[in-house]
């Protein structure tokens, strides 16, 4: 029996199982993938406008993020310098397996936390005449079974206990991967969907909305001519995330290195028609300009990975569903 299970094992399920784990309960993290707790998916950054805040709400509360990526940022800057205080939000730049690896340490040697590589595929539940309702007892996962009769290897069923239940199963949740005109369920690159966890939410009454999102290609560094790109530094004095953090100090090679690692960024007059080749298979980015004082002609880029986009189930926060679950009045 737990005292909370939490389901998935990214930013949120951390900071979830690590502050339940901290208050005392009996908690089970539960994911799809030990190894790949703490990944970073796509955009390897921390803050800006909106998640910059919350980080910093969260390290206010004991959370891991912030002190995280003031141990394994690349770049830090305060964006919007040039504009009041209240948009101005810091942004830091992540060395994308040096922080993966930090945060799967931390919830490792967390105490009073088990984690266990299970796929959630039904949230059990029974009447309560307390609260005039049902409510969570324990969820069904699958387990790969490495030990069965006559060394037999397979998945088995495994059902876990708990009071409460945390779901934070981000873009695994009934997840496709979009490339092209290709489709195929995975919750990120070369990862598996959790399938059978939205259908159980579903029966349970509860009423899904479909999110989306996409990735940019990724192109090869070595055919990219930096020269004709203006530099982006970083702060000259780095402002860490973490309240308890005194000064960043970036690490490279078991040595403390003040400089930050240089990002590139190219504006584009309006009259740069930016075209694709397009076959079968998009190989080659090719910028043509129309301006002759703005040299880009047969300018390229080998890319070596795809525009990729994502969808995936969540629960609508505002469904009726959920308004009278929730709701003290009628």
């Amino acid at each position: 029996m737990y005292d909370i299970i939490v389901v998935g094992g990214g930013h949120a399920g951390c900071e979830a199982a690590l502050v339940s784990a901290r208050m005392g309960m009996k908690t089970l993290l539960l994911t799809m993938n030990i190894d790949t707790i703490g990944q970073m998916s796509c955009n390897p950054a921390i803050g800006g406008l909106a998640k910059g805040q919350i980080v910093r709400e969260i390290d206010c509360l004991g959370g891991e993020m912030a002190k995280i990526i003031d141990k394994t940022g690349i770049q830090f800057r305060m964006l919007n310098t040039k504009k009041g205080p209240s948009v101005r939000s810091l942004r830091a730049q992540a060395d994308r397996k040096q922080y993966q690896l930090a945060a799967k340490s931390t919830v490792e040697s967390q105490g009073n936390l088990d984690i266990k590589q299970a796929m959630v595929e039904e949230i059990l539940v029974e009447e309560s005449a307390l609260l005039a309702g049902s409510r969570i007892v324990g969820v069904k996962v699958q387990e790969q079974n490495t030990s069965g009769e006559k060394g037999e290897k397979g998945e088995k069923n495994v059902f876990y206990s708990t009071q409460a239940l945390i779901i934070t199963t981000g873009t695994f949740l009934n997840g496709l991967i979009h490339v092209g005109d290709v489709s195929l369920p995975g919750g990120r690159i070369g990862e598996l969907a959790s399938l059978g966890l939205s259908d159980s939410l579903k029966n349970l009454g509860l009423h899904m909305g479909r999110l989306k999102t996409g990735t940019s290609p990724r192109i090869d560094k070595k055919t990219v001519d930096f020269s004709r790109l203006q530099v982006q530094n970083g702060d000259t004095e780095p402002k860490p995330f973490s309240f308890s953090t005194g000064k960043i100090e970036r690490e490279q090679d078991g040595e403390i290195v003040e400089e930050q690692v240089k990002f590139y960024e190219r504006h584009f007059p309006e009259d740069v028609n930016i075209l694709e080749v397009v076959e079968s298979d998009v190989t080659i980015v090719k910028y043509i300009d129309s301006n002759d004082d703005f040299k880009l002609d047969n300018v390229k880029a080998i890319v070596v990975e795809n525009t990729t986009s994502f969808s995936w189930d969540y629960i609508d926060p505002f469904s009726r569903e959920i308004i009278e679950k929730i709701s003290p009045y009628p």
